[in-house]
């Protein structure tokens, strides 16, 4: 399912989750330049800074990434979700890591950078808890 980057960063699921609020109720999302404007029925507008969808979008990626088995191979890493009985295929550089998961591909579209659970839990697995930090231990490793 192909995303828009709204609806991959600042969706009503989303929004519902960090406020706490039951599925089913109505809930709308503007974008705008550092902040969504939110409404739920029943309620008046507020605002929640993106930062917070932001911090959201990762510590979701991070939870799920938990269940994951990981395997290493000589291409790279193995992922394995036990009770989906997928894989996938993660890949180390210095620069980035790459998946060939949907929400990988979704993400560098969208954002232009991707971590989904299956890198996090490849980061997990090599004692890395942000991509910002392997990233940074890539870059001291160079020199």
């Amino acid at each position: 399912m192909i995303r828009t980057r709204q609806q991959l960063l600042y969706s009503a699921s989303a929004t519902r989750r960090i406020l706490n609020l039951p599925p089913d109720v109505p809930v709308r999302v503007q974008e705008f330049s550092k902040v969504i404007w939110v409404w739920v029925k029943g309620c008046r507008p507020t605002f929640i800074s993106k930062q917070v969808y932001h911090q959201h979008f990762v510590d979701r990626r991070r939870e799920a990434a938990r269940a994951l088995l990981t395997y290493r191979t000589v291409e790279g890493w193995v992922v394995l979700n036990p009770l989906k009985n997928t894989t996938y295929q993660v890949k180390t550089y210095k620069t980035h890591l790459s998946c060939t998961c949907e929400d990988y591909r979704n993400q560098v579209y969208f954002l232009g950078r991707a971590c989904c659970k299956h890198c996090y839990a490849v980061l997990a697995e090599l004692g890395f808890t942000s991509l910002r930090e392997y990233l940074s231990d890539q870059k001291f490793q160079r020199n």
